[in-house]
Protein backbone atom coordinates (compact mmCIF):
# COMPACT_ATOMS: atom_id res chain seq x y z
CA UNK A 1 0.00 0.00 0.00
CA UNK A 2 1.29 3.46 -0.93
CA UNK A 3 1.61 5.87 2.02
CA UNK A 4 0.30 8.71 -0.18
CA UNK A 5 -3.12 7.08 -0.35
CA UNK A 6 -3.59 7.72 3.38
CA UNK A 7 -2.76 11.43 3.15
CA UNK A 8 -5.55 13.97 3.12
CA UNK A 9 -5.61 16.35 0.17
CA UNK A 10 -7.03 19.77 1.02
CA UNK A 11 -9.97 20.88 -1.06
CA UNK A 12 -9.12 23.43 -3.75
CA UNK A 13 -10.56 26.91 -3.18
CA UNK A 14 -13.61 27.90 -5.17
CA UNK A 15 -13.01 30.67 -7.71
CA UNK A 16 -15.97 33.02 -8.07
CA UNK A 17 -14.52 35.15 -10.87
CA UNK A 18 -11.63 37.21 -12.11
CA UNK A 19 -11.59 40.93 -11.35
CA UNK A 20 -8.89 42.05 -13.78
CA UNK A 21 -6.91 40.56 -16.63
CA UNK A 22 -3.86 42.32 -18.06
CA UNK A 23 -2.48 41.89 -21.57
CA UNK A 24 0.63 43.61 -22.87
CA UNK A 25 0.36 44.53 -26.55
CA UNK A 26 2.79 45.90 -29.13
CA UNK A 27 0.17 47.84 -31.13
CA UNK A 28 -2.34 49.49 -28.80
CA UNK A 29 -4.49 51.03 -31.56
CA UNK A 30 -4.84 47.72 -33.38
CA UNK A 31 -5.66 45.85 -30.16
CA UNK A 32 -8.21 48.53 -29.20
CA UNK A 33 -9.98 48.21 -32.57
CA UNK A 34 -10.04 44.41 -32.24
CA UNK A 35 -11.63 44.40 -28.79
CA UNK A 36 -14.21 47.02 -29.82
CA UNK A 37 -15.06 45.91 -33.37
CA UNK A 38 -14.59 42.14 -33.19
CA UNK A 39 -15.21 41.31 -29.53
CA UNK A 40 -17.81 44.04 -28.93
CA UNK A 41 -16.33 45.19 -25.62
CA UNK A 42 -17.18 48.55 -24.06
CA UNK A 43 -14.20 50.82 -23.47
CA UNK A 44 -14.14 52.32 -19.97
CA UNK A 45 -10.80 54.11 -19.91
CA UNK A 46 -7.89 55.15 -22.07
CA UNK A 47 -4.61 56.99 -21.93
CA UNK A 48 -3.48 57.33 -25.56
CA UNK A 49 -0.18 55.61 -26.36
CA UNK A 50 -0.13 53.89 -22.94
CA UNK A 51 -3.23 51.81 -22.07
CA UNK A 52 -6.91 51.12 -22.74
CA UNK A 53 -9.42 49.40 -20.44
CA UNK A 54 -12.58 47.43 -21.28
CA UNK A 55 -15.53 46.12 -19.26
CA UNK A 56 -15.92 42.33 -19.50
CA UNK A 57 -18.96 41.28 -17.47
CA UNK A 58 -18.15 42.17 -13.87
CA UNK A 59 -14.41 42.27 -14.62
CA UNK A 60 -12.01 44.49 -16.53
CA UNK A 61 -9.60 43.77 -19.37
CA UNK A 62 -6.54 46.04 -19.19
CA UNK A 63 -4.39 46.43 -22.31
CA UNK A 64 -0.99 48.02 -21.78
CA UNK A 65 1.39 48.99 -24.55
CA UNK A 66 4.40 46.87 -23.64
CA UNK A 67 7.18 49.30 -24.55
CA UNK A 68 5.54 52.23 -22.72
CA UNK A 69 4.91 50.16 -19.60
CA UNK A 70 8.53 48.99 -19.46
CA UNK A 71 9.76 52.60 -19.63
CA UNK A 72 7.27 53.89 -17.04
CA UNK A 73 9.45 52.97 -14.07
CA UNK A 74 12.41 54.90 -15.44
CA UNK A 75 10.66 58.23 -16.04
Amino acid sequence: MDDREDSVTPEAPSIAGILETVLYVADLDRAERFYIEVMGLRQIGKEPTRHVFFRVGSGVLLLFRADRTKKAGTL
